[in-house]
């Protein structure tokens, strides 16, 4: 594990000064923000594969950009 900036608290326990992190505990929505992006990414990647591996099952060609229907019937 990394090591963290403590800061001292005015919290005793024991006679002896409690430390704690001086980084939030919750991340910000900056940190969470690309992650939920690569992560949308990634799906659209799996579904766009699942849709061509569905086409490509029923006889047909994809080559290049083709619009697929997310609709399994067609």
């Amino acid at each position: 594990m990394a090591h963290r900036n403590l800061v001292a608290t005015n919290k005793k326990l024991f006679g002896r000064t409690i430390f704690k992190s001086n980084r939030p505990l919750v991340e910000t929505q900056q940190s969470v923000a690309p992650r939920i992006r690569q992560t949308q990414r990634q799906l659209e990647v799996l579904e766009r594969e699942a849709l061509v591996k569905r086409a490509r099952a029923k006889g047909k060609r994809i080559r290049g950009k083709v619009r697929l229907s997310g609709n399994p019937t067609n």
